[in-house]
C-alpha cells in the first residue's frame, strides 16, 4: 500500500508499492470490521457518509488519543492519498509526525488497515498511496 510518489506510479513504477484490492464486508457507523484477510484485533471506527475521513481513538498509559484516518484526492482519477495521525484540536488538523507510545501501534496499524478495506468496498476502482511522514514510518507502513 505504499507509493514512493505519485511519479513513481504514473509510470507504472508501483508493483511493489500500491495495492488495489476490492473487498467484500458489510460495515455500519461505528464500524469494525472482520475480513478473514486481517484477524488483528482493531478500534471501532466512525465516518461520514463518503466513508474520506475516519475517526478512532487510541487507548493506553498516554490516555485517550484522537486519530483520523483521512482519504484525499491527488489529482490523477481514482488515486487517493492516505494521511493518517493524530488529531489536533488546536489546528484542527491531522499532526502526522506525532509520536503518540501509547501502547497500541498494532491494533492502530490494523484499524487504519481496516479503513483502507472500507474505503475500496465503497470505491472499488481506487488506487490508495500511503507514504509514512518520516523514512521509519515509510518502511514500518
Amino acid at each position: 500500500m505504499i507509493c514512493k510518489t505519485i511519479n513513481d506510479l504514473l509510470a507504472n513504477k508501483f508493483n511493489n508499492y500500491v495495492t488495489k484490492k476490492s473487498f467484500n464486508h458489510a460495515y455500519n457507523f461505528p464500524v469494525e470490521i472482520f475480513d478473514g484477510q486481517m484477524n488483528k484485533p482493531k478500534y471501532l471506527y466512525k465516518s461520514e457518509p463518503f466513508l474520506r475521513v475516519y475517526e478512532f481513538t487510541s487507548e493506553g498509559p498516554k490516555g485517550s488519543i484522537k486519530k483520523v484516518v483521512q482519504f484525499t484526492d491527488t489529482g490523477t482519477e481514482n488515486v487517493f492519498n492516505l494521511a493518517f495521525g493524530d488529531y489536533d484540536e488546536d489546528t484542527k488538523s491531522i499532526n502526522d509526525l506525532s509520536v503518540t507510545n501509547n501502547g497500541d501501534s498494532l491494533k492502530v496499524l490494523a484499524t487504519v488497515a481496516s479503513t483502507i478495506y472500507a474505503f475500496t468496498k465503497k470505491y472499488p476502482n481506487a488506487w490508495i498511496v500511503a507514504t509514512g511522514s518520516t523514512n521509519v514510518r515509510t518502511r514500518l507502513y
